[in-house]
């Protein structure tokens, strides 16, 4: 169901007239995931609404893909308040998950609706995608292992929930120079990530005790 239009239902420069921006959160059909994508590009505070590219693009698409996890999750939260499950938590300083956008669109069987989608748009489903940063949460096989365990949990419908760092930066980028190797920080939220939920009523304080100690030289 069409919940907000824009101003005479106008559409960024780049984006189709004829394409409104209504936020149909569910939609199926190609033009209404179309019209939810330019929704977010025109609500969503994060780019200027007066350009489409293919990273605003990302960001839009990913957005409209959120809205259906969101409501799922809610239907699962609501489950679980009723039939009271004994549930799992699976601990991991790492994980290894790839990118989301495609995983999830896929696992929602909406692959070919969000490709159609995006045709209309200008853009298509592989360029977009490459726009995704890999999430910095963890590399190597144990970071692996744990995304291959929830996702099997998911899978299998089991009340599982997965804890973790949300690390900053990953694992170094070197860049060569004319002095050699260069070291610099991966800072994979230089921008943001469309896929997190902050959950401000949640927090819990770390603190790290001791002090910082500088030696003559600097160090």
């Amino acid at each position: 169901m069409a919940t907000k239009k824009a101003n005479n239902g106008s559409a960024a420069p780049g984006i189709p007239a004829e394409i409104p921006a209504i936020a149909h959160p569910l939609a199926e059909e190609p033009a209404e995931i179309a019209s939810n994508i330019n929704y977010h590009v025109q609500y969503s505070p994060h780019f200027s609404p007066f350009k489409f590219e293919p990273e605003q693009a990302y960001y839009a698409t990913a957005e409209s893909v959120r809205d259906r996890l969101i409501q799922q999750w809610n239907d699962t939260y609501v489950h679980y308040h009723k039939t009271d499950p004994k549930q799992t938590y699976y601990l991991s300083m790492e994980y290894l998950q790839g990118r989301a956008l495609t995983n999830a669109i896929g696992n929602l069987n909406i692959q070919d609706a969000y490709a159609d989608a995006l045709n209309k748009l200008g853009h298509g489903l592989e360029e977009i995608a490459e726009q995704e940063k890999d999430a910095a949460l963890g590399n190597g096989g144990l970071g692996r292992l744990a995304s291959c365990f929830l996702d099997s949990m998911a899978t299998l419908n089991l009340p599982a929930w997965g804890y973790g760092l949300r690390y900053r930066y990953g694992l170094f980028k070197q860049k060569i120079t004319k002095e050699g190797q260069e070291e610099i920080a991966e800072d994979w939220l230089e921008k943001f990530s469309p896929w997190e939920v902050v959950r401000h009523d949640v927090v819990f304080p770390v603190r790290f005790f001791g002090h910082v100690a500088v030696s003559p030289s600097g160090s």
